[in-house]
């Protein structure tokens, strides 16, 4: 077997015999993997939100000139 493969192994066999024997082992990894996920969503946010950001500055730059375009063809339409 290979050394990584034992050592994963291992160290997952010693978590479920924690996680076994207290209960708080559980709540515990249950509530680190809570944070790894909120953790994730807020760098997330923090990048699509960001206002120096040179891809989200593009896209909105895209979408109202978009819009604007709409706008003065619907402008037109109406004279």
């Amino acid at each position: 077997m290979n050394p990584v493969n034992l050592t994963i192994i291992t160290i997952f066999a010693i978590i479920s015999y924690l996680i076994i024997i207290d209960d708080n082992v559980a709540k515990y990894i249950s509530l680190q993997l809570q944070v790894i996920q909120v953790n994730i969503k807020r760098y997330y946010m923090m990048a699509k939100i960001h206002p120096k950001n040179p891809i989200t500055n593009w896209i909105m730059n895209r979408k109202y000139a978009k819009m604007e375009r709409e706008l003065r063809k619907k402008l037109k339409m109406d004279e």
